[in-house]
């Protein structure tokens, strides 16, 4: 806490112009103040802090980025459906380990369920939205 509090005083400008002094008493106990209690006190010189860089968030993937990853994950449930399809048994490992064979309708179930996959992925972005026009101001209407 005084390690906080001394960082406090030290980083503000406005004590840059006045003497601050340490000293230690009988206890052991380190102080700061701007008066010296004691003859054993030192004068500690306070300089104003360095600027500091700004801090600028991080940027937002650019529309070519976002792009690049739809159309990663459209292609990988393309190349994924088409494993499918030539497969005549798929094995459907579960988190558990456990391994689940899928012959004839079962089969059909998860080759249509990476169909669905497939389209959601693969499917356009919606169109940007026009931008929008700048109010009329009086004089170009007429009024």
């Amino acid at each position: 806490m005084r390690r906080l509090l001394l960082i406090l005083l030290l980083s503000t400008p406005a004590l840059a112009g006045q003497s601050v002094y340490r000293w230690v008493d009988a206890n052991g106990k380190v102080h700061y103040g701007d008066r010296p209690p004691a003859p054993q006190a030192e004068k500690v010189e306070i300089r104003a802090p360095a600027p500091s860089a700004p801090v600028t968030p991080p940027a937002a993937p650019t529309a070519a980025a976002t792009a690049a990853a739809a159309s990663a994950e459209c292609q990988r449930w393309r190349e994924q459906l088409a494993r499918y399809q030539a497969s005549p048994v798929l094995i459907e490992v579960a988190p558990d380990g456990s391994r689940q064979e899928h012959l004839g309708e079962s089969r059909n179930r998860v080759i249509l369920r990476a169909e669905q996959a497939m389209r959601e992925a693969c499917r356009p972005p919606p169109p940007e939205p026009p931008p929008l026009a700048a109010p009329e101001s009086a004089e170009e209407t007429g009024g």
